[in-house]
């Protein structure tokens, strides 16, 4: 049999990937909780040195936003704190650009 990447790890996109590009990307990796799935063939998918999936976000939206990874990486948790540090995003209010960000990554 041929080898097997069992995991990647990502700690940011480029700016201008369109969202459709990461949403198949996040079709590659291993997404459930479960391995009984059948996903066990898949890699999984490791972003700031954070096995994913996981139960509750622990990056604070910022991060997310200044990586350009909240497409990605909100496919992988079940939970998101949108109170912690959702208010600013590089010392501005998040506003019309964080909605877009999270309406895109839903």
């Amino acid at each position: 049999e041929g080898s097997h990447i069992g995991t990647v790890s990502v700690s940011r996109l480029e700016p201008h990937v369109p969202n459709e590009l990461k949403i198949m990307m996040a079709g590659c990796f291993r997404q459930t909780f479960d391995d009984a799935r059948g996903e066990t063939d898949k890699p999984n998918l490791v972003f700031d040195g954070v096995p994913l999936p996981v139960e509750r976000c622990p990056f604070r939206f910022p991060v997310l936003c200044d990586s350009n990874t909240v497409s990605l990486v909100l496919r992988f948790t079940r939970r998101v704190d949108l109170q912690d540090g959702f208010e600013t995003v590089g010392g501005k209010p998040t506003g019309p650009r964080g909605a877009a960000l999270l309406a895109d990554a839903l």
